[in-house]
């Protein structure tokens, strides 16, 4: 069995499965415990994850602009290849673990943990996670920004357009 986070899914061999568990063992972060980095870049001090501020194709500055979706996974995958962003190259597709960990569950709506950390983030469509699904590897998961509560998780086909969001660390950093 694996599980995905503690509100929503599991499976086991004999198919997917949804629970509502009270707590889970990876708690959703809270925007306390966000920080600014550098302009383009938002640190996780619970998690140690550094955060892209903005989506593809928006100002890094600003976050204005129509953000890109990336037309197919294998191309979300590669969108990192060449990314220098606040001075890091080591960016990745974060996983469906690491990707839920910017959500706020407690909302229905505007979900994304923080828009003073995370301005403009698309919410129509769903963004990448680098995490296939078990039972169908033709399958990956899904996070819609807008809906942290069922059906906020999704799989999707590895051939449709979803946004991406780039993660780097974990990593330690003290604080000032």
């Amino acid at each position: 069995m694996s599980v995905i986070l503690g509100d929503s899914f599991f499976e086991d061999k004999t198919g997917l499965y949804h629970s509502r568990c009270k707590k889970s063992s990876f708690d959703p972060v809270d925007s306390r415990s966000l920080t600014n980095l550098t302009p383009e870049t938002v640190y996780d001090r619970k998690t140690g994850l550094i955060w892209q501020r903005c989506n593809q194709n928006q100002d890094s500055a600003t976050c204005l602009g129509t953000p890109l979706t990336n037309p197919d996974w294998t191309n979300a995958l590669n969108y990192f290849r060449d990314l220098n962003l606040g001075g890091r190259t080591d960016w990745r597709l974060p996983n469906i673990k690491e990707l839920t960990s910017i959500l706020d569950f407690s909302q229905s709506t505007g979900a994304i943990t923080s828009q003073d950390f995370f301005p403009n983030t698309p919410t129509s469509t769903g963004h990448w996670s680098s995490t296939t699904f078990a039972s169908d590897v033709a399958q990956t998961w899904i996070v819609n920004m807008d809906a942290a509560s069922f059906p906020g998780f999704n799989t999707g086909g590895k051939s449709q357009s979803n946004f991406t969001k780039c993660v780097a660390g974990p990593e330690y950093i003290p604080s000032p």
